[in-house]
């Protein structure tokens, strides 16, 4: 779609062992729009044909403290972010 953005990231712990079935929960902090998706086994997620714009992705994984991220999504662009999850 033209005027879209996506985003795409994997999630490890602290060791750099990735994160299987964490919660990312990724919301335009414009216009509330909200996407929620899971990681695989691979630790990775992604989430495309969004609205440009400011977004706050927060992970969320059992035994794990929650990892908020601020990303601003540009037409036409897959933006990747990396997250490291601490021990709860």
């Amino acid at each position: 779609d033209s005027g879209s953005a996506g985003i795409e990231g994997t999630v490890k712990d602290q060791n750099g062992a990735v994160v299987q079935g964490a919660t990312v929960t990724i919301r335009n902090t414009d216009t509330g729009l909200e996407r929620v998706v899971t990681t695989n086994y691979n630790g990775t997620f992604s989430a495309s044909v969004l609205p440009v714009g400011r977004y706050a992705v927060t992970t969320k994984a059992d035994g794990f403290a929650e990892k908020p991220v601020n990303v601003q999504l540009t037409v036409g662009e897959t933006t990747p972010i990396a997250i490291e999850l601490a021990l709860a």
